[in-house]
């Protein structure tokens, strides 16, 4: 019994492919901050019968296709439902479920899943959220690792700028896949206090205008700036530096 309800959380158990999906999600939601506990990969067919007996009953197991005595032995349809299938990706290693680890929020945070499935769908991965399961990660057929292209000048324009003074993470800028739109004020007001001695960000970007580091005013005073216009305004300002 106690196989049937302990949860393997051993990565290492996982397939090739979805270690190596599961290494990117965790690098990934560390990066952003977001405190996540692998808590499920492979699965036996004995657990995921088991599974699915919860939260029905005897005949609604067996019309899942769980054996008879199966069914008879573990139905409980007070349980909450926690399976649609039999054929889950955990059983070739091919799924993970994670949780928010902060004691008494594991599963109540809308907002840490939602930023969690963003990450899932950027690595090409599919997010048990879009059908109602969201600490579950599968991967599809065929994924591969995305390739990322190194871009050398951004880098080099990151660690000008932190040599420089401003403060802050060389990791969350020097890729352009890494650059996070919500965190570009507070870059902003940072380059501005060490160029220019002003510290808004309204203030910074003014001053930016003024010594042509930004041509396109609008876009930087509406906040409507892409990825790559924060990339290559970091360029401008390594290059004002000197």
């Amino acid at each position: 019994m106690s196989d049937l309800i302990k949860q393997c959380r051993d990565v290492k158990k996982l397939s090739a492919q979805a270690q190596k999906a599961c290494a990117l999600f965790m690098e990934e939601c560390e990066r952003q901050k977001l405190n996540v506990l692998i808590v499920e990969t492979l699965r036996t067919k004995e657990r995921q019968y088991f599974l699915a007996c919860q939260g029905r009953t005897v005949p609604q197991a067996k019309a899942m296709g769980v054996p008879a005595t199966f069914a008879e032995k573990y139905a409980n349809p007070s349980e909450k439902q926690v399976t649609w299938t039999l054929d889950s990706n955990h059983l070739g290693g091919m799924a993970f479920d994670f949780c928010k680890n902060v004691k008494g929020q594991e599963y109540s945070d809308k907002a840490f899943f939602n930023k969690c499935g963003e990450i899932v769908s950027d690595l090409g991965l599919e997010w048990g959220g879009a059908f109602g399961d969201s600490p579950h990660v599968q991967v599809p057929k065929g994924w591969k690792e995305p390739i990322i292209k190194e871009d050398e000048e951004l880098k080099k324009a990151v660690t000008k700028i932190i040599d420089s003074g401003v403060k802050i993470n060389d990791a969350s800028w020097n890729r352009l896949d890494r650059i996070n739109l919500k965190n570009v004020p507070a870059l902003i007001s940072k380059i501005g206090i060490r160029l220019f001695d002003v510290s808004t960000y309204d203030t910074a970007v003014a001053k930016m205008v003024e010594v042509k580091i930004i041509n396109s005013p609008d876009i930087w005073k509406n906040k409507k700036y892409t990825e790559q216009n924060v990339r290559d305004l970091i360029v401008k300002v390594s290059g004002y530096l000197g």
